[in-house]
């Protein structure tokens, strides 16, 4: 995702842990914050997102459980904090158990084997419709592979 944003000529930021994990041919064409979502002070996160378009969150894993859930609450919460005028569109990842299984309403969280590990995208999606975040679409996608599509 990083390489597609830089490859389309947008200007790009990108909040990480370990700085040196990120491929080195973008270095010279990314600005690059050093920080840990899960500690960082919102109202310092809320000033790294200030002055951004757009924000793209990729951090995080369903199986963390109330850590994800933190994760997620934390950045919502730095972006909250930003005027609604000023707030980025925030793009959020998000499991395909999020989706609707039929015209009932249920989601497959809501299903029984799926809600005991993907709980965390179901408080993250009620923490989500709670906010007033500027357009938060999910990006809801089913399992990624390193094997080819067939």
């Amino acid at each position: 995702m990083l390489q597609q944003a830089v490859a389309a000529g947008h200007i790009v930021t990108a909040l990480v842990r370990t700085p040196k994990k990120l491929p080195a041919a973008l270095l010279d064409s990314i600005s690059v914050i050093q920080a840990d979502l899960a500690t960082i002070e919102i109202s310092e996160l809320s000033k790294a997102i200030r002055g951004h378009d757009v924000v793209i969150n990729t951090a995080g894993l369903v199986t963390q459980g109330q850590d994800f859930v933190n994760l997620i609450d934390r950045l919502i919460s730095s972006i909250e904090s930003i005027p609604t005028q000023e707030q980025p569109v925030t793009w959020l990842m998000a499991g395909a158990g999020l989706l609707d299984v039929d015209s009932s309403g249920r989601r497959g969280v809501d299903l029984p084997k799926i809600s005991t590990t993907y709980w965390p995208h179901r408080v993250n999606f009620d923490r989500i419709q709670a906010s007033h975040l500027t357009g938060a679409p999910l990006l809801c996608r089913g399992p990624w592979s390193e094997q080819p599509m067939h």
